[in-house]
């Protein structure tokens, strides 16, 4: 059994609330070490959690013209960066990866902005505008701002903004998507355009026959669409028409001509405000064209002021015709437009004028292959 003398009992006594002062200064210094170590960690978190820096153009404006070697002012603005003037370019700027300097290029509008390297551009340190030069050859060239980091490394992904430009007379179909060009009152829209370019439309009275089963207007009229840009994608095309060129704008078709033959390419008609759209993968010989229809034969008929029989004998084999092939007999409608046909060439040169009795009789045969 250990025993204590009074002494040491005493010396105990006195230390006791040392030893609880010691005791709680290592505590303090354990949870101002432990503050510390998070106040660190938020320090760092909210750098590495820095928002992307971004740049945007504000002049010049998308599509501006200018003169060949005219003077342009570029002004940028952007967000999330500074703007350093550091005397290493080899290393990031200390405590911000959001602080360097921007370059520009001013290129072709087909050149990647991928590809650019920095030793072909010009550094921008700051937001205050700067002049640029347009280039001596006309055509359509893109203004190109990045940001990078001091030591030249470029964000992930890119802070870039571009601008297209034109020098000299601008094209009428510019790089982009769902470019639209109005042409005399035609509509041409293309899916996309890849390198600018004009567009043209040529009509004319002479072209490629209507194939059996169509008749063209009257008169006729072809459109030649042309264009020097490069595009990816469907075309859309819109064309005003006139419907006094047309027995009927019921069955009026937008036809496109290729590989050696006419295809109907409509995909909207607005008999309100006579427009036909159609859509076609690319440009060529194009025309408007009806579909042959008993309907429209009729019509025919009708306009050319017949004697009455005459007339009525050949309205009413059309109309029998017609009813049979709403039934849905297509052999027994073309034996009886055979029938019409034999009629017409009976009375060709005759009752009926020949030029007429041979409009009828091919009408008629075009409406037979159709069925056939």
């Amino acid at each position: 059994m250990i025993t204590l003398s009074f002494c040491e009992a005493k010396t105990m006594k006195l230390f006791k609330p040392f030893n609880s002062l010691l005791a709680w200064k290592k505590s303090f210094a354990f949870f101002a070490f432990l503050l510390l170590t998070i106040y660190s960690l938020v320090l760092i978190f909210s750098a590495n959690a820095q928002s992307p820096p971004s740049v945007e153009i504000i002049s010049p404006q998308i599509g501006e013209v200018f003169e060949p070697e005219e003077e342009i002012t570029l002004s940028i603005q952007v967000e999330d960066f500074v703007f350093v003037i550091f005397k290493s370019f080899s290393v990031p700027f200390p405590g911000n990866d959001n602080a360097g300097h921007a370059h520009v290029w001013v290129v072709r509008e087909d050149v990647s902005s991928d590809s650019l390297e920095h030793d072909s551009s010009r550094a921008i340190l700051g937001t205050t505008p700067i002049k640029l030069f347009a280039p001596t050859e006309t055509g359509t060239y893109k203004i190109v701002v990045e940001l990078t980091q001091n030591h030249h490394v470029p964000y992930d992904p890119p802070a870039r903004d571009e601008v297209l430009i034109y020098v000299g007379e601008p094209f009428n179909t510019p790089r982009g998507t769902d470019v639209e060009v109005e042409l005399d009152g035609a509509v041409i829209t293309f899916s996309e355009i890849t390198e600018s370019g004009d567009t043209e439309i040529e009509t004319s009275d002479s072209g490629t026959p209507a194939p059996s089963g169509f008749q063209l207007g009257d008169p006729p009229v072809y459109y030649n669409i042309t264009t020097t840009a490069e595009y990816n994608g469907s075309i859309k095309i819109c064309l005003p028409y006139n419907d006094e060129n047309f027995i009927t704008e019921d069955n009026l078709k937008l036809m496109h001509f290729k590989e050696g033959e006419w295809v109907d390419i409509t995909i909207s008609l607005d008999t309100e405000n006579k427009i036909i759209c159609g859509e076609a993968n690319g440009l060529s010989e194009f025309a408007l064209m009806t579909q042959n229809s008993i309907e429209e034969l009729a019509g025919i008929i009708i306009g050319a002021e017949l004697e009455q029989g005459i007339e009525q004998s050949l309205l009413k084999k059309l109309e029998n015709a017609l009813r049979t092939l709403e039934k849905g007999f297509q052999k027994p409608t073309a034996n009886m437009l055979n029938s019409f046909v034999n009629e017409v060439e009976a009375l060709a040169g005759k009752k009926v004028e020949q030029e007429l009795a041979d409009e009828l009789a091919n009408y008629a045969e075009g409406l037979i292959e159709l069925l056939e």
